[in-house]
């Protein structure tokens, strides 16, 4: 176990002196602006450094005159104009040149925290600056945020914008909303620090998994280990680690140790007592969809957020929901590691090698038949709408490249990597923003092709169960090490297909119903142990059951 620690930090580490290197030989250049189809930011912070910790106070003005309206510097009339308190933010985007900024909203008279609906987004007072640095499409995350929230979700609204720091340009930043409890953000109950019993203790809760950024983080370690044996880290969110009661940690430490163990167990599809009683099952499918499709390299692993509602005494499930998404600015095939320029393959089964643990629980759910059907079904509904081939061309032609068509050539005016590998992460070097757009849309088809084809599961719509109190038929033995027969119990069956599907869908074995035979015998004794899909369609019957070869 010792040996696999060093390595893992032994591989993050070359990964870092890989990107500080590829940072050297990039300079800023000096742009001037006068206008923008953008929000125009302006910071100053008279003069201090902005740090990793702790915030500093500076003066913000913002000029934004509306949605497609031009916002001229010159101006004296400011959508905002107040104080923040300013940091920077992130983990290894600080080594970035563009720096990304945490900050929020003051009362420059009276110091305290100020809600304010910035760009047309709600009223908060906590934001990001996040500076897509090395997404030279500069559209990862908020094409991510955007899908999450067609899916019906919660997700950080964002709102591009150019920033000016100090008197110097900065380049194209997106205002994004950061996550946190709120009637506008993760809307669950906001958990007060005196709520440490009953009902009031059980949410609302946001909990991720992910790497500690400070020491100071406060964590707790699964009880059940990675894909390849490692130790994962599940960090305090919101409530945060200064101000979560001791008694509100030991409840959400243990009730996501019950649902990893419950998960991890043999019985873990059980329909009363199994996972389906402690996530909210749509959440965890829609997580896997979104992550999977845009093959996020830092899939499961880190920046993986979750959260738990609060239960209530009508009838509230209280339930672990997995999201929202956050960072996906290697996703859809921008990074050289992890395989991550690929259009193939799944994330679920972590990378080789792995710089972070990747949980056991997204693979093993897929072992549950129902699950894997309930994903497929998703799939199939999503890939008519939010994850239409052409809707998505549509979104990103008409978002990216008309929206920021003049704004993206002041950001790559003054951050010369046009041509270049930021950071030597990259899988691919564009050389303009149109052809980075190109690129991402080839991937995109290329990547929904390769899902259409290698996604487990069936799809029936209008099934019976015929495995019930008035069976239709009988399956003996079920578990089995060899022969299965199936046995029309109750009625002659009409003339149809029987088949055996594994767990990706393939079809193993197709027999023949004919309308005069009752048994059939299903013979598995040459394929491995698991979990297989016996499916029955004749004119009348659309069923699926589980068979369990020892």
């Amino acid at each position: 176990m010792t040996f696999r620690i060093q390595s893992q930090k032994a591989i993050i580490n070359i990964l870092l002196l890989n990107f500080i290197i590829g940072l050297i030989s990039i300079e800023a250049q000096s742009i001037s602006l006068d206008s923008s189809n953008l929000p125009i930011v302006i910071i100053n912070t008279n003069g201090k450094t902005i740090l990793n910790e702790p915030k500093i106070t500076a003066s913000m003005k913002v000029i934004y005159n509306g949605a497609g309206q031009v916002n001229r510097l010159n101006s004296s009339k400011f959508h905002y104009d107040n104080d923040i308190e300013i940091e920077i933010r992130g983990n290894s985007s600080q080594f970035y040149p563009q720096k990304q900024y945490g900050f929020e909203t003051k009362d420059k008279i009276t110091k305290e925290d100020l809600k304010v609906a910035l760009c047309d987004l709600p009223n908060e007072e906590d934001w990001i600056l996040y500076a897509p640095y090395n997404d030279i499409s500069l559209m990862r995350n908020v094409m991510t945020y955007h899908l999450w929230s067609q899916m019906g979700h919660y997700a950080p609204r964002t709102k591009f914008c150019e920033l000016i720091l100090n008197n110097e340009y900065q380049g194209i930043y997106i205002l994004t909303e950061s996550i946190k409890t709120g009637n506008d953000r993760v809307d669950v109950a906001n958990l007060k620090t005196s709520d440490t019993t009953g009902l009031e203790l059980t949410g609302g809760y946001i909990v991720k998994i992910d790497k500690k950024n400070n020491a100071s983080d406060s964590s707790f370690v699964s009880k059940i280990r990675s894909t390849n044996n490692q130790l994962i880290n599940w960090l305090y969110h919101d409530p945060s680690s200064d101000k979560i009661h001791v008694k509100q940690k030991n409840y959400i430490r243990n009730y996501i140790d019950t649902v990893e163990q419950i998960i991890s167990s043999s019985n873990f599809a059980d329909p009363v007592n199994g996972y389906r009683k402690y996530i909210s099952v749509k959440s965890f499918i829609d997580y896997f969809l979104i992550t999977e499709f845009s093959r996020n390299i830092d899939a499961y692993k880190a920046s993986s957020f979750f959260y738990k509602e609060k239960k209530d005494s009508i009838g509230g499930k209280g339930q672990l929901k997995a999201g929202p998404v956050w960072d996906y600015n290697f996703a859809f095939g921008n990074a050289s590691f992890c395989s991550g320029g690929l259009s193939t393959g799944w994330m679920y089964d972590g990378c080789v090698p792995a710089t972070l643990p990747t949980p056991v629980m997204w693979r093993k759910l897929l072992q549950d038949p129902t699950y894997l059907n309930d994903i497929k079904c998703r799939y199939t509904e999503l890939r008519k709408t939010v994850l239409d081939t052409q809707t998505l061309f549509k979104y990103l032609d008409s978002y990216f490249l008309d929206t920021l068509d003049n704004a993206q050539k002041r950001h790559y005016t003054k951050w010369k990597i046009l041509g270049t590998n930021p950071g030597n992460f990259n899988a691919y070097i564009a050389m303009s923003y149109p052809d980075e757009i190109r690129r991402v849309k080839n991937w995109i088809k290329s990547r929904l092709h390769w899902m259409d084809l290698n996604l487990g599961g069936v799809c029936l719509t209008n099934v019976d169960n015929i495995i019930a109190d008035n069976a239709l038929i009988s399956i003996e033995p079920n578990p089995g090490n060899g022969i299965f027969r199936v046995t029309f119990t109750n009625s002659m069956p009409d003339n149809g297909i029987l088949s055996v599907l594994d767990l990706q869908g393939r079809q193993l074995i197709k027999i023949k119903i004919n309308e005069n035979e009752l048994q059939y015998n299903i013979d598995l004794f040459d394929k491995a142990s698991g979990i297989y899909i016996l499916q029955i369609i004749t004119t009348k019957l659309l069923a699926t059951e589980t068979l369990l070869k020892m």
